[in-house]
C-alpha cells in the first residue's frame, strides 16, 4: 500500500487560482498567437518580441492553465467598460522570462498631458482598476477670472491648484492586505496666476493600475519588470505664470502563489507619479507577496517595500 504524507495531499488539493478544475482553461504563450484570446491583439506569426494587448472580460479576470512569456514583450491590457483592476488565475506556473532587461508588465498610470495656448492639459487615464488625473486650468473666456485645475479622480483623488495653491498628487487608499484590490489615484490638475493665453496649467497624471496574480504553481521573473506606477504630471505652458499637474499614485500588485522566484533584473514597481512644475508629491501604491514555501519572503525587488507573508 502506497501510503502519501499530509502536506503532500494538501499541497495537491490546494487551489489558490480558484481555477483549479476547469477543463475548459488553455495555455496562454505570449509567442504564439493561436493561444491569445479573442480580440488580442500582437503578433500575427509565432514571434519572441513585440506588444500584446490582452483584452479584459467583464468580470477582469483571465483564466488559463498557464501563462507564458519568453522574449523581449509588452504585456498591457485593455481595459473593461468598468475599468476593473487584472486578475490572471492560473492553474500552473506563470513564466516572465526574456533573454535580457527588460521584459514588462504594464499597468501604469498614464501622464497628464502639457498645457499650451492652444488647449489645457488634460488628466492622464488610470491603469485598469485606476482613475484619471485632473484636468488642467483653461482660461475661461468672457469671464474676467481664473478656473482652479480639476481635481484627480478616485477616493484619494489630488485637489487641483487653485491660483496659489499647487496641484496635490494622489493618494493610495488600499488596504495592506490588497483585498479587494485597487488602484490608484489621479493626481490634481494645474492653474495660472494670470489672464493671459499661455497660463493655461497641466493636466494630472492617472493612478497605476492594479493587478493580481493567482497561481497554483511558481511564478518566475527572469529580466523582467510588473510595472503600476502612478503617471506623471503635465508641465504648463508658461512656469513665468502656471503651475504643472500632480503625478497619479502608484497602484497595486498582489502575487500568491505556491512559490515565487526572481533571477536576474527581477522588479516589481508601484511608485508615485512625478510631479511637473510646482506640483506636489503623490504616495507610492501597495505591494504584497504570498506564497505557500518561504519564497515570497526573499524573491524579488519591489518599489515601495513589499508586504510579504507564507500563506
Amino acid at each position: 500500500m502506497l501510503l502519501i504524507g499530509t502536506s503532500v495531499i494538501a499541497q495537491d488539493a490546494l487551489d489558490l487560482c480558484g481555477c483549479a478544475h476547469d477543463s475548459a482553461l488553455r495555455p496562454f504563450n505570449a509567442g504564439d498567437p493561436s493561444t491569445y484570446p479573442a480580440g488580442t491583439s500582437g503578433c500575427k506569426t509565432t514571434c519572441a518580441g513585440g506588444n500584446i494587448q490582452l483584452p479584459l472580460p467583464a468580470d477582469g479576470v483571465l483564466r488559463f492553465s498557464s501563462f507564458t512569456v519568453n522574449g523581449a514583450f509588452t504585456i498591457g491590457f485593455t481595459p473593461n467598460a468598468a475599468n476593473t483592476p487584472v486578475t490572471l488565475a492560473v492553474a500552473g506556473d506563470v513564466t516572465l522570462r526574456a533573454r535580457t532587461c527588460c521584459g514588462n508588465v504594464m499597468i501604469a498610470g498614464y501622464a497628464g498631458t502639457v498645457g499650451t495656448e492652444q488647449a489645457v492639459g488634460t488628466g492622464g487615464r488610470g491603469g485598469p482598476g485606476a482613475w484619471r488625473g485632473g484636468r488642467g486650468h483653461g482660461q475661461p473666456l468672457g469671464v474676467g477670472g481664473l478656473t482652479p485645475g480639476g481635481n484627480g479622480e478616485g477616493p484619494g483623488g489630488g485637489w487641483g491648484a487653485t491660483t496659489n495653491v499647487e496641484a496635490i498628487g494622489g493618494t493610495f487608499t488600499g488596504t495592506p492586505a490588497l483585498d479587494p484590490i485597487i488602484g490608484g489615484s489621479g493626481g490634481g490638475g494645474g492653474s495660472g496666476n494670470q489672464q493671459a493665453a499661455t497660463c493655461i496649467g497641466g493636466g494630472g497624471g492617472g493612478g497605476g493600475g492594479a493587478l493580481l496574480i493567482k497561481a497554483n504553481g511558481r511564478v518566475t521573473l527572469d529580466n523582467f519588470r510588473l510595472i503600476a506606477d502612478g503617471g506623471p504630471g503635465g508641465d504648463p505652458a508658461d512656469r513665468a505664470c502656471a503651475q504643472g499637474g500632480a503625478g497619479g499614485s502608484g497602484g497595486a500588485v498582489r502575487i500568491v502563489a505556491r512559490s515565487i522566484s526572481g533571477t536576474h533584473t527581477a522588479h516589481i514597481s508601484a511608485r508615485a507619479g512625478k510631479p511637473a512644475y510646482r506640483a506636489g508629491g503623490a504616495t507610492a501604491g501597495r505591494i504584497r507577496l504570498e506564497s505557500v514555501d518561504d519564497s515570497a519572503r526573499t524573491a524579488l525587488v519591489t518599489e515601495p517595500i513589499a508586504v510579504r507573508t507564507r500563506r
